[in-house]
């Protein structure tokens, strides 16, 4: 490669974050094409109406490759970034994450991704999409993309971080009959759900602001899910809600309010 060009390429690639004269070089020589292949020791062409002749780097007798050099020198093959890349979603527990790379040049030379909690590398976290764990709570999130040409790979990129993750947001729902006789005693079905979650915890019935009873969804085998029988009902209407407690790692939340009718 000639000489002004390598060092003009050498002060471009020290300047991206290629940091000492071993990653440099490598950075050039990843940075080289082949030499275009032709069918015969020189190509014959005309430019500007003169007659030019060019030597054939990759004619079989390697005798003329002393002429030549390793390869044509391409910036366009470095792998450096343009614009940083962004972690988007719903910051809580529970919830899918979704890396962009941000912009790359050479991008189609390959990009991994790594997923960080405050800056340290979380097992297994490599793809575009990271589902937000219990222990990830109170952290913070951010994604590194990495060059998949190893002479670039000092050249990653690391997201901004995500605010610190919070609780799983859960919503509670119910179903009662309308109506039903005095004498028997009512059921109601409860259903909490939490994205990424199986909810567990205590479960309080309240007619109006009366508390009827607690009970606790205590396994995961129920998905969120458990019918409770309530106490005997006076004649009237009465209004039911059910208050979910929540958890560690999910938030509580309340059902919309249910009127029965005791007769």
């Amino acid at each position: 490669m000639a000489a002004p060009m390598a060092s003009a390429a050498a002060a471009i690639l020290s300047s991206l974050g290629l940091d000492t004269a071993a990653k440099v070089e490598a950075g050039l020589r990843a940075a080289l094409r082949t030499f275009p292949a032709y069918n015969a020791k020189y190509r014959d062409f005309f430019s500007n109406g003169k007659p030019w002749s060019e030597l054939n780097c990759r004619w079989p007798n390697r005798s003329v490759t002393y002429a030549c050099g390793d390869g044509i020198l391409d910036l366009a093959q470095v792998q450096a970034n343009i614009s940083p890349p962004t972690v988007s979603g719903y910051y809580r527990v529970g919830q899918t994450l979704k890396a962009s790379t941000g912009s790359w040049n050479a991008s189609g030379r390959g990009l991994s991704y790594q997923w960080l909690s405050d800056n340290q590398p979380i097992d297994g976290a490599t793809s575009s999409t990271y589902k937000a764990r219990g222990w990830d709570l109170n952290h913070h999130l951010s994604v590194r993309i990495t060059p998949k040409v190893s002479a670039f790979k000092p050249l990653a990129k690391t997201s901004a971080q995500t605010p610190a993750l919070i609780q799983a947001k859960s919503t509670t729902s119910i179903s009662l009959p309308t109506t039903i006789s005095h004498t028997k005693r009512a059921y109601v079905s409860v259903t909490v759900k939490a994205t990424g979650y199986w909810p567990t915890g205590e479960l309080t019935v309240y007619d109006r602001d009366k508390k009827l009873l607690s009970v606790h969804l205590t396994s995961t085998s129920q998905h969120g899910t458990r019918t409770i029988k309530l106490p005997a009902l006076a004649k009237g209407y009465h209004k039911i809600t059910v208050q979910y407690g929540g958890t560690k790692y999910i938030l509580p939340s309340t059902s919309p309010m249910k009127q029965i009718k005791s007769k």
